[in-house]
């Protein structure tokens, strides 16, 4: 290491200035995340006062120091030829890694930064990874009354917003129980591993970050893998990287340069300088939380509208089967839906607080919702787009509270309704401000999921795919003046043109019919099995993947997750899928069009898709934590999900449970795991075990809804599974003493409208099944508990299915004459005695 330098030197190197250019603008647009070597610990102290000991200094220490080896012994010099690696190996096999482990402990705790050092957390880093195991960065927050998370462990720890945090890579000395990274095994174990946070979190950041490099010469076999999945990651998804060392090794610079990054010959105290005069003394502080929102995934229009005006317009691809974007929005690409005048004018009159629009999927939901955001800009709205994985309320509501220049704020989200919780809970608290909520969501989840909306303002659009006359003509006039209406222009008479699309099933089919003439889908099946037939497992599967995910109604695949479970080069495989894939507007991939799901899943076992899933599942283990709010958690609680891959993928009942059983050890610290393992065994019949397992998930979340419910619904079911009524009895009241305190007690309309459902189904199956005729003040008071739910959500899926079984069990039994129905309340009911399917009641189980 040289001698540190006060001094900026002057920068001749045009290569490196503009290098040190990219810096200065990724430090003050964006959040850059460190990484931090040995080098940057230099001019530290142990706890005795003398130097931290770096590389050989290390290493003579635990030779002298640890093994009382005298220098001018064979023994010596032989191990000190070895690197650092091999020597704590030998460490290892001739005494033990607890001997190892202690006197580096005794090294490298309660260290001492340098006075330099202490002005390094003056610039607001949201992510710090490094491989040294020495507490100098935490003594350095600290001093600064600066709150750091430090991820020390192989399991994350509970986050917390809006603080730093610090991933120690190779261990910690202030958790030594989790053991240190230094030998050659454990650089190993490290790649091998599936289940460290750490790692798998670096894998993903990697891929899409920019990332600043400080005082490594990345000589670690684990860091430079890691490496080269940013090497193999798609070149749009990747960030920049930035090397800074003041005397890089030839072998450095080959590894920079074939990564393209950015090399800046500075010590740790000239970059830490730099941060201080010309960074942290220009960032302009009433943009702060604006840049914190933009790295939450919460993306303003004024950012869109900066880059993309009436001069500077791109292409649009929107009519080839691409997601849409804002810039396309802004360059006027998109089809105008009728629904954008109506949810505007109800904006605009402040009407309610939520709008949701739900469809197919692949209809124009998504244009729609960007088409409001830039209407609603133009009326001076602040519009918000959200495309993050986490949905960190927190950061929104700082935004929006020390916004001193907007008093209403629209926030966008596209595939929303697994945030609706997060929504509906969003309360709005800021003085003289309105805060609205436009989201779109596919129909199913919507229905499954609108339950969360019901304690606040909302209203529902449904977006219809058939395109009707008006949608039809802006259609035609938008594409003949992009200049793209085809095979259309050849008919002169408008009302053919319209009749075009609106004798179309939706708006892809029609263009895609257009792009690729009639007959696509034929062609679309004859390439996918043309493709097939090569036999290329890697794409096969990647396909499957896809296909699993759009069954699954995710949004996306993220690019991260190539790397993570095929172990390849990403650019390759995207490359050689490109006829099948394309990528969205987060820069994840998805299936081109939906008619290859089918195709793919159809060309497949129901072995493979297991296998994939269970793969999918694994890659993701060490990024779901408890009560986690983001799209890992997402993808973990669809895919690991029983009904899903019971009903959905149509998997048996044996082979589900088989393939959560194989999963226990990625997940038993998650009680969504153990919830739908107990559903699995519920569906076998075998409820002692079910039973067993929804306690180990009360164990977990002692408060968590879902789990009282699933345990009282377990007693209920086991009870209708019996044939003895007096067995039935004890254990159908004990779940019923369950199940009417949640809906008594619960204040949300989630718990009441499953509960009640769930309750009056299993009560009425009970009743039947032994022959039990109630008492009129019995069945009061089971439509006592329909009214809670007919008078909140009367036109809601789940009150129309639970009052049509319930009159219909009245009818059955002669008691319906004793409701008396108001004349005025006929509408409500008049679903009543309409075809009932029983297996649509498993559709409306909390999960």
């Amino acid at each position: 290491m040289s001698n540190q330098s006060n001094t900026t030197p002057l920068v001749e190197d045009s290569l490196e200035n503009t290098s040190v250019n990219k810096l200065k603008h990724i430090l003050l647009k964006e959040n850059p995340i460190l990484f931090l070597g040995a080098g940057f610990s230099f001019g530290a102290k142990m706890a005795s006062g003398e130097p931290i000991p770096l590389g050989d200094q290390l290493k003579n220490k635990l030779l002298c120091g640890l093994l009382k080896i005298d220098k001018d012994t064979d023994v010596y010099k032989e191990l000190s030829n070895y690197s650092l690696s091999k020597v704590c190996e030998y460490i290892e096999y001739e005494f033990n890694r607890d001997f190892l482990n202690d006197f580096i402990c005794e090294l490298f705790k309660n260290s001492v930064p340098a006075d330099y050092h202490k002005d390094f957390c003056k610039y607001n880093w949201s992510k710090i990874y490094t491989t040294n195991i020495d507490d100098m960065l935490e003594t350095v927050f600290r001093q600064n009354n600066k709150e750091i998370l430090v991820q020390n462990r192989s399991r994350a720890s509970t986050l917390r917003k809006n603080c730093t945090q610090y991933i120690k890579l190779h261990g910690c000395v202030q958790n030594p129980s989790e053991g240190f990274t230094f030998s050659t095994s454990e650089y190993i174990d490290s790649m091998l591993s599936h289940q460290d946070f750490r790692f798998s979190s670096f894998n993903i950041d990697i891929q899409k970050e920019h990332f600043i490099f400080i005082g490594t010469s990345f000589d670690e076999i684990n860091i430079d893998y890691y490496l080269n999945l940013y090497k193999n990651a798609g070149f749009s998804s990747r960030g920049q990287l930035f090397f800074i060392t003041p005397n890089p090794s030839l072998m450095l610079q080959s590894k920079i340069k074939q990564l393209k990054g950015n090399m800046i010959c500075w010590t740790t105290e000239t970059f830490i300088k730099y941060i201080e005069e010309e960074i942290y003394q220009h960032v302009d502080k009433s943009r702060n939380t604006e840049k914190r929102l933009f790295h939450r995934g919460f993306i303003t229009y004024d950012y869109y509208n900066r880059e993309y005006n009436s001069t500077n317009l791109i292409e649009g691809k929107l009519y080839s089967g691409f997601e849409p974007v804002v810039d396309d929005i802004i360059s006027e690409w998109d089809f105008r839906h009728p629904l954008v005048n109506e949810i505007k004018g109800d904006i605009l009159n402040r009407k309610y607080s939520h709008y949701t629009i739900y469809g197919k999927s692949l209809v124009g939901k998504s244009c729609c919702l960007l088409r409001l955001g830039q209407e609603l800009y133009k009326e001076g709205y602040c519009v918000i787009l959200f495309n993050g994985r986490e949905f960190d309320t927190t950061a929104l509501k700082e935004f929006i509270a020390q916004n001193k220049t907007k008093t209403r704020f629209v926030i966008l989200i596209d595939n929303a309704s697994y945030y609706y919780n997060n929504i509906s809970n969003f309360k709005n608290y800021f003085s003289g401000k309105d805060v609205y909520f436009i989201t779109t969501s596919r129909t199913y989840l919507h229905i499954r999921k609108r339950y969360a909306l019901l304690n606040s303002s909302f209203k529902e659009y449904y977006f219809d795919s058939e395109i009707n006359t008006i949608y039809a003509q802006e259609i035609i006039n938008r594409l003949s003046e992009k200049g793209f209406l085809g095979e259309l222009s050849k008919i002169d008479n408008l009302n053919e043109r319209i009749q075009y699309f609106t004798r179309k099933n939706d708006l892809m089919s029609a263009m895609l019919e257009m792009t690729y003439g009639k007959g696509f889908i034929k062609r679309f099946n004859r390439q996918l099995e043309s493709e097939f037939n090569r036999n290329d497992l890697r794409l096969k599967s990647f396909l499957l993947d896809l296909a699993i995910f759009d069954k699954a109604e995710l949004a996306s695949y993220p690019v991260e997750l190539i790397a993570m479970v095929y172990k390849t080069n990403t650019n390759d495989l995207i490359e050689k899928s490109t006829n099948f894939v394309k990528q969205t507007k987060n820069k994840n991939y998805r299936l081109r069009s939906g008619y290859f799901t089918a195709k793919i899943l159809g060309l497949w076992g129901k072995e493979a898709i297991l296998k994939n899933v269970k793969d999918i599942l694994i890659a993701i283990s060490p990024q779901i934590i408890e009560n986690s709010n983001n799209y890992w958690a997402e993808m973990f609680e669809t895919l690991l999900k029983e009904k899903f891959l019971s009903k959905i993928l149509r998997i048996d009942k044996i082979q589900t449970r088989k393939l959560l059983v194989e999963l226990q050890s990625y997940f038993s610290e998650t009680s969504y795991y153990w919830l739908q393992l107990g559903l699995a065994e519920q569906k076998l019949n075998e409820y002692e075990k079910a039973l067993n397992h929804f306690r180990q998930a009360e164990a977990i979340s002692p408060n968590s809804y879902h789990v009282q419910h699933a345990i009282g619904r377990n007693f209920m079911r086991q009870a209708n599974s019996m044939n003895d009524s007096i067995d039935a009895i004890d254990l159908f009241k004990e779940g019923e003493n369950i199940i009417l305190s949640l809906i008594n007690e619960k204040e949300l309309f989630q718990a009441k409208s499953h509960s009640v459902h769930c309750y009056l189904f299993e009560k009425i199956y009970f009743l039947k099944k032994f022959n039990i005729i109630p008492t009129n003040e019995e069945l009061k008071d089971m439509k006592k508990y329909l009214d809670q739910l007919t008078e909140k959500d009367e036109e809601g899926a789940m009150v129309k299915d639970i009052n049509n079984y319930f009159y219909n069990y009245l009818n059955g039994i002669g008691k319906l004459g004793m409701i008396k129905i108001k004349l005025t309340d006929l509408n409500k009911y008049q679903f009543i005695f309409q075809e009932y399917e029983k297996d649509l009641v498993l559709d409306f189980d909390v999960e």
